[in-house]
């Protein structure tokens, strides 16, 4: 008869313990394990459960239950009913438990293993300081390349990041940020897009002076301005462009027909660009865009004609690529913006 090792289980069981963690199975020539994490300083967390010891015919699932419910959900291992702290059980046994206690361990499960939109939607902490004054925006050029369009791109709400700047990629994303003071902060903060790169007393947001207002209760905005850095916390949401598709602006610098930078624009939802190509016609072939800096692509003699563009986008689901139905023209200006007939979302 097939039984499960002759172990206590009060050997698994451990003091008291938080949000457990399974890992990924590590595979070996006996078999798979899986570790137990459940927050505890390194030398606590020996928890293994092997299972290369127990026959193919045992439901395994039903013992890494069992385990993660003992090593992890329990304070005390001594309140385990007490036939569960002889002997491990029988494969009877093990069905009867699978009832008793599957439920209670799912569920937990579900807890620890959170889709990824649920993890898109967490806060995280940082701090936040401002540039300009409330009667006298700066001028603006910004690291992202958006030039004059930054001060009016998202309504105004603009921001220069640092860590989040990731290259040049983090330009053009949205996040909500707000204060953490009670009674000064307001609860929704404001929506912000990255237009430049910044670099300040631990800040990972540098809003101008306007959008720093925002995060104050209506009444509470000139004691807020006085801290000039405050505490915060943040999060990507998706970009919002109501009446605007996905734009291509061709840089100023744009030198026809020999230079051709360009900016992918309004683009709405949470993807990044990471990547730009042009269909050269007469090769048949796409060829690559270069990033100079920011969000800008550029390439020296583009080909001629109507210039079809596709861009490649990271996001949630992965990379993938976008092709827009609108083209720029033969005879493409400097400082023109064409409309791409679509969005990312």
């Amino acid at each position: 008869m097939n039984t499960l090792p002759t172990r206590p289980l009060s050997s698994w069981l451990g003091r008291k313990a938080l949000k457990p963690v399974i890992s990924s199975p590590q595979s070996s020539s006996r078999g798979a394990s899986f570790h137990l994490n459940c927050n505890r300083p390194y030398h606590q967390i020996n928890n293994v459960i092997h299972f290369n010891h127990w026959p193919n015919s045992q439901p395994k699932l039903v013992h890494l239950t069992l385990a993660l419910y003992s090593t992890c959900l329990l304070p005390n291992h001594h309140l385990l009913p007490y036939k569960y702290t002889k002997m491990v059980p029988s494969p009877k046994q093990t069905q009867i438990m699978a009832k008793t206690l599957g439920f209670l361990c799912f569920i937990p499960l579900f807890i620890l293993l959170p889709s990824s939109s649920a993890s898109r939607n967490t806060f995280n902490c940082s701090r936040a300081s401002y540039y300009g004054s409330l009667d006298c925006p700066p001028s603006y050029r910004g690291a992202c390349g958006y030039g004059e369009l930054g001060k009016v791109l998202n309504g105004g709400d603009f921001t220069a990041v640092n860590a989040l700047y990731r290259g040049g990629t983090g330009c053009g994303a949205c996040y909500q940020v707000r204060c953490t003071y009670p009674g000064l902060c307001n609860a929704n903060g404001v929506i912000v897009v990255a237009t430049d790169f910044g670099v300040g007393q631990d800040t990972d947001f540098i809003l101008g002076a306007r959008s720093f207002a925002k995060l104050a209760e209506s009444n509470m905005v000139s004691q807020l301005m006085s801290y000039g850095v405050v505490d915060v916390e943040y999060r990507r949401i998706s970009c919002q462009y109501p009446g605007y598709n996905m734009m291509v602006k061709v840089s100023e610098h744009s030198d026809y027909p020999n230079y051709l930078a360009i900016m992918i624009i309004y683009r709405a939802g949470e993807k990044d660009v990471v990547d730009v190509e042009i269909w050269q016609e007469d090769c048949k072939s796409w060829r690559k865009m270069r990033k100079p800096y920011g969000d800008v692509w550029d390439m020296e003699n583009p080909p001629k004609g109507p210039l079809t563009i596709r861009c490649q986008t990271s996001g949630d689901d992965g990379l993938g690529w976008v092709q827009p139905t609108g083209v720029i023209p033969g005879y493409w200006q400097a400082g023109a913006t064409y409309d791409t007939k679509m969005q990312l979302v």
